[in-house]
């Protein structure tokens, strides 16, 4: 969060800097054109990086919750899981080992 906090910190820099440079300019010189497009710019990326604080701000303010019933049962089973990959059918195993992306 404090990364994304001094991106935008950044981005508000920027952006103060380009809106003295444009406001100084010929409104039809293609430089000060550009330094508005890129005063637009900035401010769609501090537009994301607003989102993506909002989006972690919702995370630590809402903790995820403990297992669902279906996550309970799978985490009943664990403790026999050894046992049941020995026996399991290659092309499962594989499976499962690729979704895990663990090596053997």
């Amino acid at each position: 969060m404090a990364a994304l906090q001094r991106e935008r910190d950044e981005l508000d820099r920027r952006q103060r800097s380009l809106l003295r440079q444009a406001s100084q300019g010929d409104p039809y010189d293609p430089v000060t054109h550009g330094l508005r497009s890129t005063y637009n710019e900035l401010e769609a990326q501090k537009t994301a990086v607003a989102a993506r604080l909002g989006d972690l701000d919702a995370e630590f303010r809402d903790p995820p919750k403990g297992p669902g019933r279906d996550e309970a049962v799978l985490l009943e089973t664990l403790p026999t899981l050894a046992l049941n990959l020995a026996a399991a059918p290659p092309d499962l195993l594989r499976t499962l080992l690729d979704v895990l992306r663990l090596e053997v």
